[in-house]
């Protein structure tokens, strides 16, 4: 089976291309002979499909034979969908959204950097020691210079989940390029086309994605304010993260 199958919209035109394909690589291989192999493959013990006798059921068959249930085009248009849904869509919207929350990080730091200037060139009296001046807004500076520290803790964080999206990004094939993950694609595609529309045993294309999509999830839950406030309190602790599931 090559790429090829994914350029037909029909069984009877994948199965053809697998027929005339078999006939032209098997030395001294006929339409004839094909054609008995096809039939012996199909006399298999509780085959109930009928016997083929003509070259559309011999197309029919063979796509049976070849291990082709559903059409190649179709699934390979479901896994596309999927990656672009994953890779396109939700990785882009969780990193614009990490951007933009460092973004209001560096300000809001600014201003927690400009408060405490404020408050010791408010109280910085010429002639006594700077210490002394501030030691009744000391409550006060340490409150802000807590805040400076959640800032930089939280913008750490943002970085650290920025890398893994990338590792994620990476990690659907070896070469993050136009032709290596259509290929990639395709070679996925091969996969779910063995398995039945009705097939209750073998993975769905949803469930393979869902590997990523659960990490990416996971991400942008650990990125969002709302959820990070109590990672802020790990200021001096060591934060572990396992980023993605081995495959």
């Amino acid at each position: 089976m090559d790429n090829d199958v994914f350029n037909f919209s029909n069984f009877q035109d994948v199965g053809k291309h697998i027929f005339d394909k078999t006939v032209n690589i098997i030395e001294s291989a006929n339409t004839d002979i094909v054609k008995l192999a096809v039939k012996q493959m199909h006399h298999y013990p509780y085959n109930d499909r009928p016997e083929p006798t003509t070259d559309e059921n011999y197309y029919s068959e063979i796509c049976v034979n070849a291990g082709i249930l559903q059409l190649p085009r179709t699934i390979l248009d479901r896994v596309r969908n999927q990656y672009e849904s994953i890779f396109s869509k939700d990785i882009k919207n969780v990193s614009s959204k990490i951007t933009q929350r460092k973004n209001d990080l560096e300000k809001t730091k600014l201003e927690f950097e400009k408060q405490r200037k404020d408050v010791i060139a408010k109280n910085n009296h010429q002639g006594k020691k700077i210490e002394f001046n501030i030691k009744s807004h000391m409550d006060e500076l340490d409150e802000i210079g807590i805040s400076l520290k959640r800032c930089e803790t939280e913008f750490e964080l943002l970085k650290f989940y920025e890398k893994q999206l990338k590792i994620v990004e990476t990690s659907f094939c070896e070469n993050n390029i136009a032709e290596t993950i259509d290929l990639a694609l395709k070679t996925l595609a091969l996969r779910f086309v063995k398995y039945s529309e009705d097939d209750t045993m073998g993975i769905k294309i949803g469930e393979y994605f869902d590997q990523y999509k659960m990490v990416i999830e996971q991400i942008a839950y650990l990125a969002n304010p709302d959820s990070t406030i109590s990672s802020n309190d790990l200021i001096f602790d060591k934060i572990i993260f396992i980023p993605f599931w081995k495959k």
